[in-house]
């Protein structure tokens, strides 16, 4: 899990011009960074914060679109995404 921790903040302290590439507010595009502030400008309070969103099962069809960089990030959450479904699995049959 620190690992895939460390992913995560390594695209998030990436360069902007990089994050740039990433960031849209196209709902149907399947990877993609956006911000929580959307109307920034007529906000009293700003609760600022950049989300990286992507799908992941099944992982043979999203894979391949997300973040190129860092280049351990596609194995990284690929592998953490493959744990979670498992775990997720594993609760739902002792319930």
């Amino acid at each position: 899990m620190k690992e895939t921790m460390n992913v995560f903040k390594e695209v998030f302290q990436m360069p902007d011009e990089y994050k740039q590439n990433l960031f849209s507010n196209d709902p149907s595009k399947p990877c993609k960074m956006f911000t929580s502030s959307i109307n920034y400008d007529t906000e009293k309070v700003h609760l600022w914060r950049d989300i990286l969103r992507h799908h992941c099962y099944p992982l043979e069809k999203w894979q391949h679109l997300w973040p190129q960089n860092p280049t351990t990030y596609r194995e990284c959450v690929g592998d953490f995404s493959s744990e979670v479904k498992k775990l997720g699995s594993r609760i739902m049959n002792l319930i």
